[in-house]
């Protein structure tokens, strides 16, 4: 199986605001995720002119033990490309006893 890899930016001092929010991805860190895995969600709509669009989505997977060290400006490589998180990062964690086998993570592939 194809490893993700977690990459983090080092903040850096934002010259507008002076504070340390600007992300430098020239020398990010980075760490393999055991047992964390991309997966494709599909969905497919139908334009007003009768073609299907099929539009593919992705989530990450990623284990309990890792899910406290992912943020919402973390990217991750896998199989040769590179996802942003798209949207928030949340933990989904049972109501009566907290139990959580880790967290979803929505993500887009990033190019260019």
């Amino acid at each position: 199986m194809t490893p993700v890899i977690r990459v983090r930016a080092a903040r850096t001092l934002d010259p507008y605001s002076l504070e340390l929010t600007a992300l430098d991805w020239s020398g990010a860190s980075r760490a393999r995720l055991d047992g964390a895995v991309i997966s494709p969600q599909s969905t497919s709509e139908v334009r007003p002119d009768g073609r299907v669009t099929v539009r593919t989505f992705y989530q990450l997977m990623v284990p309990g033990v890792l899910a406290e060290d992912i943020t919402a400006d973390d990217r991750f490589e896998w199989d040769g490309r590179s996802w942003s998180v798209a949207g928030d990062v949340l933990s989904y964690a049972h109501p009566f006893t907290g139990w959580s086998a880790g967290l979803v993570v929505n993500v887009v592939e990033v190019s260019g």
